[in-house]
């Protein structure tokens, strides 16, 4: 289906909204993860919910990250001294495989639109693995 004129595609949509990070271990740095502050309105809050993709440059799984029990979400807040917090697992907990670029990972995942960075940490088998974010509020 064509867009309309004046009305642009999600994908054009989602653009300047889309944040990625190279997945990998858990997050111990302030500067790791993906920052989504450009997701907040009024400077306060970021949408509640976002969409987490996973690709890989060859196929791979991904599973827990050191001292991990399954493929994990953090989020991280520097005020009130929150720093780092595991939001919860991605696909129920179980390991996520990737078919290189073909075929990636999609979940969409409560983010409680408090948080300032957002991170996966896992194992990656093989490759590279890298987590685009984007936020589901923005196309409602």
């Amino acid at each position: 289906m064509a867009a309309s004129a004046g009305r642009r595609n999600l994908v054009a949509m989602s653009e300047q909204m889309l944040v990625q990070h190279v997945i990998g271990e858990r997050p111990a740095d302030v500067n790791a993860g993906a920052s989504i502050l450009g997701w907040r309105v009024n400077k306060q809050f970021s949408a509640p919910i976002a969409v987490v993709f996973i690709e890989c440059n060859v196929a791979a799984q991904l599973t827990a990250p050191a001292n991990g029990d399954a493929v994990e979400l953090f989020g991280y807040r520097s005020d009130s001294g929150i720093g780092w917090r595991r939001i919860g697992y991605l696909n129920d907990a179980q390991l996520i495989s990737v078919k290189a670029d073909l075929i990636g990972y999609a979940q969409q995942v409560d983010v409680l639109g408090i948080f300032e960075r957002l991170c996966v940490a896992a194992t990656v088998s093989a490759g590279q693995a890298i987590a685009r974010f984007a936020p589901m509020e923005y196309f409602s």
